[in-house]
């Protein structure tokens, strides 16, 4: 059975920087940005492989799509103009789109009122509801896995037998096989 993937924040957000830097002949406007999930030139290519390689099977939450949106205004904030605003929001919002359209990266929402309340308290409604997304999909999906860099949500989804990984680990793992 094909494995499908829910990308938490940290590792979409570094992979629409990477892609925003390469097509814009661009640095970040944020330079107190660092990398967390994507570590190094290796684990972004990557990455950018594995997406690619798992088209159709991956997923995320409408909670992570607003955190990225709440990192772009932070970027936007260093942007020295209204235009450069712009030009960054248009380029940010259009890579992500056509990336979601194009490899096929389906986004859920999860109602916070459906999202068990200790674990809305620990985690926050981002990290909350992608886990509660995580053990829906597993009933209808089979074998999923959540990607993330952090740590609190890793050991959260494995307490509740939700399969999750670092990034890191399944790169690793994707540079053996594929």
């Amino acid at each position: 059975m094909r494995e499908h993937f829910l990308l938490d924040t940290g590792p979409l957000q570094e992979f629409f920087v990477l892609r925003y830097q390469a097509e814009s002949n661009r640095r970040w406007p944020d330079q107190t940005f660092q990398f967390h999930a994507l570590l190094t030139p290796l684990d972004q290519e990557d990455f950018r492989r594995f997406v690619e390689a798992n088209r159709g099977h991956l997923g995320t939450s409408s909670g992570v799509v607003m955190e990225m949106h709440r990192f772009l205004r932070g970027a936007e904030d260093r942007c020295h103009s209204q235009q450069t605003q712009q030009d960054l929001r248009r380029r940010f919002w259009g890579l992500v789109c056509a990336t979601f359209r194009e490899v096929g990266i389906a986004e859920h929402a999860v109602p916070v009122v459906d999202v068990a309340e200790q674990v809305l308290v620990d985690l926050g409604p981002v990290d909350a509801g992608l886990l509660e997304l995580a053990k829906r999909s597993v009933k209808h999906i089979g074998r999923l896995v959540v990607l993330t860099a952090d740590r609190r949500l890793l050991e959260l989804c494995l307490q509740h037998e939700v399969p999750a990984e670092y990034v890191s680990d399944r790169l690793e793992k994707f540079r053996k096989t594929g």
